[in-house]
């Protein structure tokens, strides 16, 4: 069984990594549905020519440059654990 997660969460996760490989105004990133034969199958992230596509039955998030290069497909759970978890510090 998959588990649900946060389209918000996602949403941010897209926003933060799409600005990390260099897209400017990420305030105005559109973010469409995806629906293959009828069914929903997930969400595309643009901003600046980049774009990020989250396969929801891959449970997959893959992000692309202007030209269409792929520049990093993660597993989605993952890479939301990551970017909802504080960084540790360790004492000196």
């Amino acid at each position: 069984m998959s588990q649900v997660i946060d389209a918000e969460k996602v949403r941010g996760y897209a926003a933060h990594t799409l600005a990390s490989f260099g897209a400017k105004g990420i305030e105005q990133m559109h973010e469409s549905i995806l629906i293959r034969s009828g069914l929903f199958c997930g969400r595309k992230y643009q901003c600046d020519g980049y774009h990020g596509v989250w396969f929801i039955e891959e449970n997959e998030i893959k992000f692309f440059a202007p030209c269409g290069d792929l520049l990093v497909c993660e597993d989605i759970t993952e890479a939301i654990s990551r970017f909802d978890s504080p960084p540790t510090r360790r004492a000196a």
